[in-house]
C-alpha cells in the first residue's frame, strides 16, 4: 500500500492556551526576536484545542512564543522573562 500526500505536512506545536490571541477573526501568538527581545504578532492556525493547551501550525523551529500576558503587549515592545524550550 502506498500513500501520496497532496499537500506538504505542516509541523504542529503544542502551546498553553494562554499563548493565543484571538482578535478580528485572526488567531495569533506573540513571538520574541532573540536578538532584540522585541515582540511581533504571528498568525497561526489552531489544529486541536483542549482545556489547557492548543496545537498550532505556523511556527518554525526555534521560534520563541510569549505564553502569558498576551493581551497587554504591543508590537515592538521589549520583553524579558523566563525561557522554556519546547
Amino acid at each position: 500500500m502506498q500513500v501520496t500526500l497532496s499537500q506538504p505536512l505542516s509541523a504542529r506545536v503544542d502551546l498553553p492556551a494562554t499563548a493565543l490571541l484571538e482578535k478580528d477573526g485572526k488567531t495569533q501568538v506573540w513571538t520574541v526576536d532573540p536578538a532584540t527581545k522585541k515582540v511581533a504578532l504571528r498568525d497561526v492556525t489552531v489544529v486541536t484545542r483542549d482545556e489547557g493547551s492548543v496545537a498550532v501550525t505556523g511556527l518554525a523551529a526555534g521560534d520563541r512564543v510569549v505564553t502569558v500576558g498576551v493581551h497587554s503587549l504591543t508590537p515592538g515592545q521589549l520583553v524579558k522573562g523566563q525561557q522554556v524550550k519546547l
